[in-house]
């Protein structure tokens, strides 16, 4: 798959939002829409594993091995890492208690209450990540279906899903609500694409400009949705900014800094959390202003060199064909 400017974009804008939304919880004055970043990411989940896989034979065991390796290995690093803050720095991280059960269903990706009460794991960005899981497996079941079938299987598998909590609701706040759709949305942009079906570039820039400004206008209004109506207060605008952006695609200026952020969305999301409170540490959050910049900034560049120094070169030696590094052992 070649690279799309547009989704590198829209990475780069859900984990500057996400930072944002976590940097203003911290001074009590959270920018509540940030939230959305993670609305965004699922669509754009739901977007590259459609097309990543169109071209490719359907095998659901490759297809999860790989999300094993692109997901797994970093996310458990952060987690034992934050572990290891947790008992070398007692308190300095809120919210976070080191128990046996709760961080082993955390690196297994199973939903389950903290011992705050919670529906976060050890790691609490991680929470999403057990959405992920979820459509993967999802979408590992479609998989199996002929390519003319694998919408409608990953439709009737998520669909009820995303309805189940809202008859056992227990279950609504563990996973089973219509945040699930959105990777679905994500889906069916990526279908229009490959066929050809999107806007174009000029009408794209348009519904992009009108799902970024529905966004900003659920802030302004104070709107602070709940799993139920968040995929549609939140999850609709982020599905007519992916679309639009996409549909841009061919006009769209090549920015290096923003791919590069996008390249490293994954990095700066799960480390920037755990950056915070070591910021808050170094300088507590009574100047405002200066805290949230501080915190934002420290955030972002520690992720960034999370995926220069750790993520890309871990990636590379986990995606190594098998038997390269005997071969390349043997070599002369």
């Amino acid at each position: 798959m070649r690279t799309l400017y547009s989704i590198q974009y829209l990475r780069a804008l859900a984990v500057l939002a996400v930072v944002s939304y976590h940097a203003g919880q911290w001074v009590l004055s959270p920018v509540v829409v940030g939230a959305a970043g993670v609305d965004i990411f699922f669509i754009i989940s739901g977007f590259v594993m459609w097309t990543a896989t169109w071209n490719q034979p359907a095998d659901p065991l490759e297809f999860l091995r790989r999300r094993v390796v692109r997901i797994v290995p970093l996310y458990w690093l952060a987690t034992v890492a934050l572990a290891l803050g947790v008992l070398l720095m007692p308190g300095v991280i809120p919210n976070v208690t080191l128990q046996g059960a709760h961080l082993a269903k955390s690196l297994l990706f199973i939903p389950h209450v903290n011992p705050q009460g919670y529906p976060f794991p050890f790691l609490a960005v991680g929470w999403t990540l057990n959405y992920e899981v979820i459509f993967y497996l999802a979408f590992a079941a479609a998989l199996s279906a002929g390519r003319e079938h694998r919408l409608a299987v990953l439709t009737w598998i998520l669909a009820p899903l995303a309805c189940l909590g809202m008859i056992y609701v227990p279950l609504y706040h563990l996973f089973a609500n219509p945040m699930l759709l959105q990777f679905l949305a994500g889906a069916v942009i990526a279908r229009l694409w490959i066929q050809r079906a999107l806007p174009s570039p000029r009408v794209g820039l348009v519904l992009a400009l009108i799902g970024g400004l529905a966004l900003v206008g659920t802030h302004w209004l104070g709107a602070q949705p709940d799993h139920f109506i968040r995929p549609f207060l939140w999850g609709a605008p982020s599905a007519c900014l992916v679309l639009g952006l996409v549909a841009a695609e061919p006009i769209l200026p090549r920015i290096a800094a923003l791919r590069h952020l996008g390249d490293a969305s994954y990095s700066i999301y799960l480390v920037h959390h755990s950056i915070m409170a070591l910021v808050n540490r170094a300088m507590g959050p009574s100047q405002s202003v200066l805290f949230f910049c501080a915190a934002s900034g420290v955030s972002i560049a520690a992720g960034l060199a999370c995926h220069a120094a750790i993520e890309r070169p871990l990636l590379a030696r986990l995606r190594r064909p098998r038997g390269a590094a005997t071969e390349a052992a043997a070599a002369p």
